[in-house]
């Protein structure tokens, strides 16, 4: 599992309401969601479909980091760290971009917000 802020593009989509999750096993999703909801450090789903893997193709090396294309940015950055799993069954990214920086009780102008810090406690906690 990792947790990044790879992209503006889920912020876009979700401003701060949630972070963008992307995941290779249907288990580990509903769980993540599950947790989120009960941490209030929600998740929303998002697709890792193949389509994409063409936009981090390369000519000159084995992949690019970037699509070219104005849409589907954080997309296209889970497809790109999905081809450094080593084909693990149970995978998760979490794009916190939008949730990393904002209002928070112990500071007097936004801050990191440790969003998924109380998510993976939780998770490590309660389901193993």
């Amino acid at each position: 599992m990792d947790l990044a802020t790879l992209t503006g593009s889920s912020v876009r989509m979700f401003g701060d309401t949630c972070g963008a999750m992307f995941s290779n096993n249907e288990e580990l999703k509903n769980l993540l969601i599950k947790t989120g909801d009960k941490t209030n450090q929600r998740l929303w789903n998002l697709p890792l479909w193949d389509i994409w893997k063409d936009d981090i193709q390369s000519d000159v090396a084995d992949l690019k980091n970037i699509s070219m294309k104005p849409i589907g940015d954080c997309i296209v950055a889970a497809k790109f760290l999905e081809q450094f799993i080593e084909n693990h069954p149970k995978w998760a990214h979490l794009d916190i971009a939008g949730v990393a920086f904002g209002s928070v009780g112990y500071a007097t102008e936004k801050a990191a917000t440790g969003f998924g810090v109380q998510l993976l406690a939780d998770l490590i906690e309660n389901y193993h």
